[in-house]
């Protein structure tokens, strides 16, 4: 008659410790990715909130100390803006980053995240991104779409980054100029009670980190 042996599987303490490493690390590449997320959702709604202005959003999207009226304040911020490029050819950037999504045309830039970096307590985060430019290329195609018309005046980021190069569309700009090419932006968050919410607290451009090129077209028409 003949007998059965039942063999027992003995797991290695060492397999079961890298096994947890392993579960470990993809909760948090799973946590990296959803931050990373809505770090960018909420930068996104933080963009078009600056573009419209709207006072509500603002509030709800970024955080101006000592500010009361945000769509006065971003109002009095590109008013600003819009002066001084024109008579100065130099715009000044604040701590928020306002002037610099409208100075830089980012809403309509795509960008790459470099690295999201929570803190400890998981109340605040920072996203560095970084954004290539080809200000001729669009400008062109802007012209060729008939969103700019002759004699229409566009600011183009020169360096150092505050500089302004004032184009006018039909007529003959200056050249050779040096306009940004690519360039590094660090933002900083705080966590909302709304969940996956985050708000903008801080955003300025890594001014060390810029790339500049040298453009030669003179004409846009």
């Amino acid at each position: 008659m003949g007998s059965t042996r039942k063999t027992r599987r003995i797991r290695s303490p060492l397999a079961a410790a890298a096994l947890i490493a392993i579960t470990s690390w993809h909760c948090v590449v799973e946590e990296h990715k959803q931050l990373r997320m809505e770090l960018q959702n909420s930068l996104r709604a933080y963009m078009l909130a600056l573009k419209s202005r709207d006072g509500e959003a603002l509030k709800a999207t970024a955080f101006f100390p000592g500010v009361s009226d945000y769509r006065q304040h971003v109002t009095d911020l590109y008013v600003n803006y819009l002066d001084d490029g024109r008579k100065r050819q130099t715009v000044s950037l604040d701590p928020q980053g306002a002037v610099l999504c409208r100075f830089l045309g980012l809403l309509d830039h795509r960008y790459v995240v470099e690295r999201v970096s929570p803190s400890e307590d998981g109340l605040e985060a920072a996203m560095r991104i970084s954004v290539n430019f080809s200000y001729d290329r669009n400008i062109e195609m802007s012209v060729s779409q008939g969103s700019f018309e002759p004699g229409t005046k566009v600011f183009v980021p020169g360096e150092p980054l505050g500089k302004v190069h004032m184009i006018v569309i039909g007529e003959e700009n200056p050249i050779p100029r040096q306009q940004l090419k690519r360039i590094e932006i660090d933002v900083k968050f705080r966590k909302t009670n709304r969940p996956g919410v985050w708000q903008v607290r801080t955003m300025t451009a890594d001014e060390e980190a810029a790339e500049y090129e040298t453009s030669l077209q003179d004409t846009f028409s």
